[in-house]
């Protein structure tokens, strides 16, 4: 069942994103690009041999997947927090929403890929 958000992307919208998707992530770019419009998203990274680390990422809405976007996370323990930021692609991002998406359905965290864009790994 579509969300009402799902149903406010335009056929256009899905069609300018889908060359630059994966086909399996093309099922769930509608949600990814609901998501993305948001300019947000909060979720848990868990931490193999810690606890899990709840985070908030923030990012610039842009109209074209070739523009660059700046997303901004924002890693809290406590009192303690990190941040971190990257410029990519919006096509990229919107691309590890839909993965994340397509992982399980709901967006509680990115993909390792993510991370490792975000780290420079």
């Amino acid at each position: 069942m579509e969300s009402p958000e799902t149903r406010s992307i335009a056929p256009i919208e899905l069609a300018v994103y889908l060359p630059y998707m994966q086909a399996a992530r093309r099922p769930a770019l509608p949600g990814a690009l609901s998501l993305f419009k948001r300019g947000g998203l909060e979720g848990v990274r868990q931490i193999e041999g810690a606890a899990a680390m709840p985070w908030s990422a923030r990012w610039d809405v842009r109209s074209l997947p070739v523009d660059p976007t700046q997303c901004r996370l924002d890693f809290r323990e406590g009192a303690c927090s990190f941040k971190r930021e990257m410029v990519l692609p919006t096509f990229e991002l919107v691309g590890f929403l839909a993965e994340s998406l397509a992982a399980g359905g709901s967006p509680g965290d990115f993909s390792a890929g993510f991370y490792r864009r975000l780290f420079g790994a």
